[in-house]
């Protein structure tokens, strides 16, 4: 997502928008930890910047890793021929965060000495804009920077991709498909895909589709689980964990729902003062505004120092999770339940 984050960053819809209007920028920086997003981009601007005019003869890839001191000529020369029988060429080269600082040292002639008749195509991963090479393509081209996204962005990102895929995505079946998926766009990207197959010709992805896709029981009781987590209910607590690991739920997803669920009551404390509009307030804590009143509920019940506590109860269940066995789970678990909702714990537990 190459959305600002504090301060105005150049974004790629800008860029989209530029290069649609017939703009033929002479370098073009795609950069950052963001794969898909970055590479949605890429494919769009090759299309689109690919000589109607003899493309066999008029575009050329290369890739960082190849890209020794001894095949840098072979770039430059590419770079600098005339295109044939078109008005421009388009050189790519891919990965260049593996660039060696020699070759990129040697490919400042580029930069240099630009050629009207080229466009330069940089895409990949996170570059070091203190080397003269990629801070020339942006000063003298156009660079865009593809961040992962923030947890709260993640629903409205949901509602963009559906709505240019011609779906309407229900805003509490977009946070439904971010807990279950997580942060990763290329798999949203994915899920939204085969929901559009059970959404039929209404076109619309409603919260029980997403059930049915993705197994809603289960995911269901985890999240009954964090609400009752987040109201101290230690004895339904424990009764959900039972039965989530009766029907064979992983152990360390349950852990980083509920740790998701306190970070959103963490933040959600840290709006109450500022008293925002109720839709400011969800959209701010990435949450749909049919499911605000309730963490708003448990955030004023629970002090900072409890949100705090809670969460260092969860960091600590996640560590021993990654270095206990399987057969520990449920002993982690019941005891995270005792430690959040204030339960003594169990005799023989201990």
């Amino acid at each position: 997502m190459n959305r600002a984050r504090g301060g105005d960053r150049p974004t790629f819809e800008q860029l989209q928008a530029d290069v649609a209007r017939g703009e033929r920028p002479l370098f073009v920086l795609l950069h950052g930890d963001e794969e898909y997003e970055r590479d949605v981009a890429c494919r769009w601007l090759v299309e689109q910047l690919t000589p109607a005019q003899a493309p066999e003869f008029n575009v050329d890839a290369f890739r960082g890793e190849e890209m020794t001191l001894d095949a840098v000529p072979a770039l430059v020369g590419v770079y600098c021929s005339y295109p044939v029988l078109a008005p421009h060429r388009l050189v790519i080269l891919r990965d260049p965060e593996r660039l060696s600082a020699e070759a990129c040292k040697a490919l400042e002639l580029l930069t240099d000495r630009p050629a009207d008749s080229t466009v330069l195509l940089v895409a990949g991963g996170k570059v070091d804009l203190r080397r003269r090479f990629f801070r020339d393509l942006a000063a003298k081209g156009r660079a865009v920077e593809f961040r992962p996204p923030y947890d709260n962005q993640i629903s409205a990102w949901l509602v963009r991709c559906a709505r240019q895929q011609g779906l309407a995505i229900d805003a509490d079946a977009a946070d439904l498909l971010h807990a279950c998926v997580g942060n990763h766009l290329r798999e949203l990207a994915g899920e939204l895909a085969k929901l559009s197959l059970l959404a039929g010709e209404t076109r619309r992805i409603t919260r029980r589709t997403v059930e049915v896709a993705t197994g809603g029981a289960r995911l269901a009781g985890i999240f009954q689980l964090t609400d009752a987590l987040g109201r101290r209910d230690g004895r339904r607590a424990l009764a959900l964990v039972r039965q989530l690991l009766a029907q064979g739920e992983e152990a360390p997803r349950v852990v980083a729902m509920a740790l998701r669920h306190f970070q959103l009551l963490g933040r959600a404390q840290a709006l109450l003062p500022l008293r925002p509009a109720p839709e400011q307030m969800a959209k701010s804590l990435g949450v749909s505004l049919h499911f605000l009143p309730g963490y708003l509920e448990q955030a004023r019940a629970l002090t900072a120092a409890a949100v705090l506590a809670c969460l260092g109860a969860l960091l600590e269940a996640d560590s021993r999770l990654k270095s206990l066995g399987r057969r520990q789970e449920p002993l982690v678990l019941e005891l995270l339940v005792a430690r959040v909702a204030g339960m003594p714990v169990a005799a023989g537990r201990s």
